[in-house]
């Protein structure tokens, strides 16, 4: 993997709390920033949106619907999706026009919908998993 010029975190989860993946998102914010690499965020979780503002990072809130970990979830992620990858289609684009290279897909969602956009765009795309693969897998939908 190269070297990336700007990154872009990317998260839709199923709910904004704090918890693992917040406490891991935002070390990994801090570790980019000292080592000088530029950053901004997309997405719904507003503990993230918070942690880049209270950085005076560049961040932008974006609806992604329910992530599809719940029954419900995936039952409306088909009818919501076209949706998101529209919105996603052309925050994407406009950003790599401004020279984001690399994009970081966290929660299920933005690895579904994102990751292809991004590839297709010529970017880098990294999956970060924050959770072993236990009940959190094997018992969703």
């Amino acid at each position: 993997m190269k070297t990336p010029r700007k990154i872009l975190i990317v998260r839709f989860p199923f709910v904004s709390v704090f918890g693992g993946g917040e406490v891991h998102t935002i070390t990994m914010i801090d570790l980019f920033r000292a080592h000088a690499i530029p950053l901004e965020f997309l997405g719904s979780d507003a503990t993230i949106l918070g942690a880049f503002r209270e950085r005076n990072l560049p961040a932008q809130k974006m609806w992604g619907g329910k992530e599809p970990v719940t029954v419900w979830a995936l039952f409306l992620f088909p009818f919501t999706a076209p949706f998101v990858t529209m919105r996603l289609f052309w925050n994407l684009l406009r950003r790599r026009m401004r020279g984001t290279d690399t994009v970081i897909c966290i929660s299920l969602t933005d690895k579904l919908l994102a990751t292809p956009i991004a590839r297709a765009l010529g970017m880098q795309v990294v999956w970060v998993e924050h959770v072993t693969l236990d009940r959190w897998l094997t018992h969703n939908p």
